[in-house]
C-alpha cells in the first residue's frame, strides 16, 4: 500500500468528529512514533467554505471597522522566500550602504546588516519594535485556525498572536530585560558581578515602580523562579502582554502590473485585532475544557466581556469589531463544527523596518514596512491530554518542526493598497522614495510566488 494512503487512513481514524471530541488527534500527535506524527501533520485540514454572498458580507462587515493604521488597513503584503545572501543584498541596497561585509558568510552578513540598522546607522530606515536588551531573544508566536474560504480564492482566518521573550542567562548584563509573567505581572532580570537579580514592578500613573528585588542569586536559584526552565521564558515587554485575536482576510483581487510583475497575484489583505487572554482562546478553541451544553452560554459571556474591554481600548468602534468577529465565527462554526480545533502555531524571530516616504493618503501621512522572519518553525499546540497549551508551555515541549533548510528567510513588503494601486496605474504619480522601495523589492524577488509561512514550513520540514 502506498505510504501516503496509509497515513491518510491513520489520519481519518483520529480525525475529530464533533464538539465534544475535537482534539483526539493530539494524543496521537504526541505518540513516540514521531515520523508518523510528522506525516499526519502534513495532511492539510479541510478548509471551511462559505458562499460568496456570505463571505463578502463578513468581509464588508469587518472592513467597516478598519482604521488608517498600516497594521489593519487594506494593504499589499507580498512575500518572498529566500536565503541570507539575497536578503543581505536587498538590505544593503535598501540602506544605500557600501557592501563592506563581503568576506562574511551570508548568515553573518545578514546579521551584521540587521545590527547596523538596530544601532541607527542609517537615517532612511528605522526599527519598528525596539529589540530587547542583551541576553534575550524575542519570538513572534501565532496560533492558526482552519482557513475560511470563498469560491474565488479569498480567505478569512482567525489567528492568535503574542511575543515570547527567551532569556539566555549566560548573556545577561546589568541592562534589565523586561517581561510579563503568565499571570500578567511585570518582571525585570539582569546580571551584576556574576550574580542574578530579579525585580518585580507595577505601573503607577504610567511609571514603573519596583515593588520587590531578589539579589545575589546563583543560576539554579534564578532558574527556579522560572519553574526550573533551562531557557527561562516570559512574554515580551511592552508588546507581549496577553494575546491579540486577529481576523486576517486575503482579498480575491489580483495585482496585475508590468512595473512590478514579481508582485503580481493575490497579495492584498486586511486585518483587525482585539486583545484577548489565554482563557478566552480556550473557550473558543479548546472544547475539551468546556461542556458542550455550556458552550453557548460561555461564548455569550465572552462576547460581552470582549465588547466591554474593546470599548475601553478603541472607543465606540471596539464593540463593532467584536460583533464583526463573532458573526463570522458563528457562520464558520455552523459550516464546520470542528473549526474549534487549532491547526498549530508558528514561531519565528522578526526584524521589522519602517521606510519613511513623503506620500499621503487622504491628507494623512503613511508608513510602509519591510520585514524579515527567520529561525522559523511550527509547533503542535495541545499536550498529551488534548489540553490547549499557552505559548510559553508550547515553547517548552519538544515538537518544534523547522523547514529542511533552517536558513530560510521570509521577507515581506507592506504598503497601503491605495498607494500600490497608484504606482500600478502610473509609477510617476507616487514619490521617488516609494517607487524606488517597491521596485527594489520586486527586482530582488526572482518570481511572483508569495506563499505564507505556516503551509510553507509544514510542507518543507
Amino acid at each position: 500500500m502506498p505510504k501516503y494512503i496509509l497515513f491518510f487512513i491513520l489520519f481519518s481514524l483520529v480525525q475529530p468528529k464533533a464538539y465534544s471530541k475535537p482534539l483526539d488527534i493530539c494524543s496521537f500527535f504526541y505518540s513516540p512514533d514521531f515520523l508518523v506524527l510528522k506525516e499526519i501533520h502534513k495532511v492539510k485540514t479541510p478548509k471551511i467554505r462559505l458562499s460568496e454572498d456570505k463571505f463578502n458580507f463578513h468581509f464588508e462587515n469587518i472592513q467597516e471597522t478598519l482604521s488608517g493604521n498600516l497594521s489593519t488597513v487594506r494593504r499589499i503584503e507580498n512575500k518572498w522566500k529566500t536565503q541570507s545572501g539575497p536578503a543581505s543584498d536587498y538590505l544593503i541596497k535598501l540602506t544605500s550602504s557600501a557592501d563592506d561585509l563581503k568576506k562574511l558568510t551570508p548568515k553573518k552578513r545578514f546579521e551584521s546588516m540587521v545590527q547596523k540598522i538596530k544601532t541607527n546607522k542609517f537615517k532612511n530606515i528605522n526599527m519598528r519594535d525596539k529589540p530587547p536588551a542583551s541576553g534575550a531573544t524575542d519570538h513572534t508566536f501565532t496560533y492558526y485556525t482552519k482557513p475560511i474560504v470563498s469560491e474565488t480564492g479569498a480567505k478569512h482566518q482567525y489567528r492568535f498572536r503574542t511575543y515570547v521573550r527567551e532569556i539566555n542567562p549566560d548573556k545577561l548584563t546589568s541592562k534589565t530585560v523586561m517581561g510579563f509573567m503568565e499571570d500578567g505581572s511585570i518582571v525585570g532580570v539582569e546580571k551584576v558581578a556574576g550574580k542574578y537579580v530579579i525585580k518585580k514592578f507595577k505601573k503607577v500613573d504610567g511609571e514603573l515602580i519596583v515593588t520587590s528585588t531578589q539579589s545575589n542569586l546563583n543560576l539554579q536559584e534564578f532558574k527556579s523562579f522560572y519553574k526550573g526552565m533551562d531557557t527561562p521564558k516570559m512574554y515580551a515587554y511592552p508588546h507581549g502582554k496577553g494575546l491579540k485575536m486577529e481576523v486576517k482576510s486575503r482579498l480575491s483581487d489580483n495585482l496585475e502590473s508590468n512595473f512590478i510583475p514579481n508582485m503580481n497575484g493575490q497579495s492584498f489583505v486586511q486585518k483587525l485585532d482585539i486583545p484577548v487572554t489565554m482563557d478566552d482562546v480556550k473557550i473558543m478553541f479548546d472544547s475539551k475544557n468546556l461542556d458542550p451544553s455550556l458552550y453557548d452560554e460561555a461564548l455569550l459571556s465572552l462576547r460581552k466581556k470582549l465588547s466591554e474591554t474593546s470599548q475601553k481600548k478603541y472607543g465606540d468602534i471596539g464593540p463593532k469589531r467584536v460583533d464583526a468577529f463573532f458573526k463570522l465565527y458563528d457562520d464558520a462554526l455552523r459550516a464546520e463544527p470542528n473549526m474549534r480545533t487549532l491547526s498549530g502555531a508558528t514561531e519565528y524571530q522578526r526584524v521589522a523596518f519602517e521606510l519613511p516616504i513623503p506620500d499621503k493618503i487622504d491628507g494623512s501621512s503613511i508608513k510602509i514596512q519591510t520585514t524579515f522572519d527567520y529561525d522559523q518553525a511550527t509547533r503542535f499546540v495541545y499536550n498529551r491530554k488534548g489540553k490547549l497549551e499557552s505559548p510559553i508551555e508550547v515553547f517548552e515541549n519538544q515538537t518544534r518542526l523547522t523547514p529542511e533548510n533552517p536558513g530560510d528567510l521570509h521577507v515581506e513588503f507592506k504598503a497601503p493598497e491605495k498607494l500600490v494601486q497608484k504606482v500600478v496605474e502610473d509609477p510617476s504619480s507616487v514619490s521617488d522614495e516609494f517607487r524606488n522601495y517597491i521596485k527594489l523589492f520586486n527586482d530582488s524577488k526572482p518570481n511572483a510566488d508569495s506563499h505564507g509561512k505556516f503551509n510553507f514550513i509544514m510542507g518543507n520540514y
